[in-house]
């Protein structure tokens, strides 16, 4: 069918259907989105189980279903323009349940690394079509609100998942962990069949040949940032990944540019709000995903919490977030965008620098409070952030819009979590005995009570959060230069 984006008669005969639809949508992001962080509960469990993984290995299984996730949102979302995007969120549940099934049931690491790789394909198809359905059944008005409140689901999912998950990996493990997602997902897709409203499709070309790139390119310099602590930074093998990463996303910007039915026209990038959104968003999730990673592992390690505990403890930071994030347009609306975003990422920078102070004797209440900041900087910027790369992109190419705005959480998550990973191992591997196995060193962590060996682990982390911290200041200079429409309104 050849039709601009819209939906049919049936999807907008009345507001209850389309709040509905509204809350399976946000419902599915939010259960593929926790995936992204509930692993983090479960590494010291996976580190002492039969598996037997190595560091490097403990990290692509909590950052391979990102990475794949990632790189496949932007074609995703134009597969589902052009094709479909109830289907395709159908077909991306049942992929999505197929791989938390094997990953509950693999007998091997490997296994499990390939499991979550299969997961992450079905994540993306369903990420990248929820909030293009959201923005296709509401009228402009409406639309603020709806892409507000998908971005409080998405915001939430990976706090309040990693809550439930403490409590499934402490009470029936990890491998459990994956089987209740499966069963979560399995609703997920009866749901989205029954309720959710099919929308008309863009009669457009998909660009494999460049969703081919994106993937090769970014994958690559991913690699890199993972594989870099373990392999060595002069490696011929890191090096050439490196390369080719830059390499590959160049060609892809040049061949990409002014063109029509490119998988992404970066022509759009000329647009100073957009160049704000997409940055602003993927270094806001990439301080956010990179605390994930590791807040989970302090802990357990350095406070001694079990699972439970260490979820239990983060319980406030996902209520305020959502707090914040119901209230931003309204603190745009008082003191402008351009002041709210630069004061979210102002706060996200606070909060990494307060964090990098951290020790094994930092109490509870004060990392709470450093919690509760990154909460509200990251409430404060992301709606509008999200809301900007929306507004800046033409009508006819909302799923591919909605597909680059997640692209950018996700790449930003999965940079942040390799970055982080790789700062630990390469600052803690260098600081304890020559020789020794990679693969015993978390088990070490976790039971052997070796309060010098917390110490460096902290100390590692604390290094993480002032790395990031650098440079999420120095990117969100140029985040508010390019922000420049005050207006929260023209920004949706």
């Amino acid at each position: 069918m050849t039709a601009t984006t819209g939906v049919e008669p049936t999807a907008r005969a009345g507001h209850p259907r389309r709040r509905g639809a509204r809350r399976i949508a946000s419902g599915a992001a939010f259960l593929v989105m926790g995936m992204v962080s509930v692993m983090n509960l479960a590494i010291p469990t996976i580190s002492t189980s039969d598996l037997h993984p190595s560091a490097t290995q403990l990290l692509w299984v909590v950052d391979g279903y990102t990475i794949v996730f990632a790189c496949l949102l932007v074609p995703a979302g134009a597969l589902a323009d052009r094709y479909g995007r109830k289907g395709f969120l159908l077909v991306g549940l049942t992929v999505y349940v197929i791989g938390c099934l094997a990953s509950g049931l693999a007998p091997t690491i490997a296994l499990l690394l390939a499991a979550r790789f299969f997961t992450g394909l079905g994540a993306a198809f369903v990420f990248s079509t929820t909030l293009s359905i959201i923005v296709n059944i509401h009228t402009e008005q409406e639309r603020p609100k709806a892409v507000t409140g998908w971005t409080v689901a998405v915001q939430a999912a990976g706090m309040v998942a990693a809550t439930a998950g403490g409590a499934l990996v402490q009470f029936g493990g990890w491998r459990m962990m994956f089987l209740v997602f499966a069963v979560l997902a399995v609703c997920a897709t009866i749901c989205v069949a029954a309720y959710v409203p099919r929308t008309q499709n863009v009669d457009a070309k998909v660009d494999l040949a460049g969703s081919a790139l994106l993937i090769v390119g970014l994958t690559s310099l991913l690699y890199m940032i993972i594989e870099g602590s373990e392999l060595g930074w002069t490696s011929s093998t890191v090096i050439a990944s490196g390369i080719m990463g830059i390499a590959v996303i160049a060609y892809y910007a040049v061949r990409s540019w002014g063109k029509r039915h490119a998988l992404l026209d970066t022509a759009l990038f000329r647009i100073p709000k957009l160049r704000a959104g997409t940055v602003g968003v993927m270094v806001g999730f990439l301080a956010m995903f990179a605390l994930f990673y590791v807040n989970s592992q302090y802990l357990q390690f350095a406070k001694g919490y079990t699972p439970l505990v260490a979820g239990l403890a983060t319980i406030p930071m996902p209520l305020w977030n959502a707090v914040v994030s119901a209230k931003s347009l309204r603190v745009a609306d008082r003191i402008g965008a351009r002041a709210t975003v630069a004061s979210g990422l102002a706060t996200l920078v606070l909060g990494l620098a307060l964090l990098s102070t951290l020790t094994a004797a930092t109490p509870y209440a004060v990392l709470i409070v450093y919690l509760l900041l990154m909460a509200t900087g990251i409430g404060l910027s992301a709606p509008l952030l999200s809301n900007a790369i929306i507004g800046s992109l033409p009508a006819n190419r909302v799923g591919a819009g909605s597909g680059l705005n997640s692209l950018m959480r996700e790449l930003g998550a999965a940079v942040g979590i390799a970055t982080m990973g790789t700062i630990i191992q390469a600052h803690f591997f260098a600081r304890i005995a020559d020789g020794e196995p990679q693969s015993s060193v978390f088990s070490r962590l976790l039971t052997s009570g070796n309060t010098d060996m917390v110490d460096k682990f902290v100390s590692s982390v604390d290094l993480g959060y002032r790395t990031i911290g650098v440079v999420l200041l120095v990117v969100s200079v140029f985040v508010i230069a390019w922000f420049r429409n005050e207006n929260p309104a023209e920004s949706a």
